[in-house]
């Protein structure tokens, strides 16, 4: 039996009017307004110790800290192991940084060698003060279980700083006569003192 022509005609044009009803939705989806961003995962909820934002204490010690994602495997005594020495490694390049832009002003005068001497001098004092630091605090993330430890230079590290980087320095086979000279002249090593100090607090002047 042959379905009459006037339905075949009647179905096609209900399937062309679904069909655009269809593409206007589309379309009319594609014109509606974002939806609204979603923020990622943040932390900006939880209450870190003063420490994480201000390790040195506005340049009044020097300090660092480290972490070390949470193991379960590992245990607690590992990770501590790791933070502390990302802590201490953190402490190290701080510490090397400033050593060195004070020494290279220091004794810029002397010319040829200085960028040499200094870093040479720089990661001398970074290694002792590693070895002059200790764990001052830890704290673990509430959400994500990550071990964070705050590592300090002790405060006679931080107060012969002076001394140690001349004293340092002035057995350095790669100091020339004139940078000798000027950290003989500098009595106590007031100008370097002065200089690391300036460096170690942040103050620019």
């Amino acid at each position: 039996m042959r379905t009459p022509i006037p339905v075949i005609a009647a179905i096609a044009a209900a399937a062309a009017a679904a069909m655009a009803f269809a593409g206007c939705s589309d379309a009319d989806a594609g014109r509606q307004a974002p939806a609204p961003h979603r923020r990622p995962w943040s932390d900006d909820d939880v209450q870190k110790p003063a420490w994480i934002a201000d390790p040195t204490r506005d340049g009044t010690i020097i300090a660092a800290w480290g972490s070390t994602p949470s193991d379960a495997v590992a245990g607690r005594g590992a990770m501590r192991d790791r933070a502390l020495d990302s802590a201490r490694r953190e402490l190290a390049r701080m510490v090397m940084v400033k050593v060195e832009a004070v020494l290279k002003d220091y004794v810029a005068e002397s010319g040829a060698g200085v960028t040499s001497f200094a870093e040479s001098v720089s990661r001398t004092v970074a290694v002792q003060s590693v070895k002059a630091s200790y764990q001052r605090d830890e704290w673990i993330h509430p959400k994500t279980g990550e071990l964070f430890i705050w590592a300090v230079a002790d405060p006679s590290f931080g107060e012969r700083l002076a001394r140690t980087v001349g004293e340092t320095a002035a057995r350095d086979p790669a100091l020339d006569a004139h940078a000798r000279a000027k950290l003989g002249a500098d009595q106590g090593f007031a100008e370097l003192d002065r200089l690391l100090d300036r460096s170690f607090s942040g103050d620019a002047r």
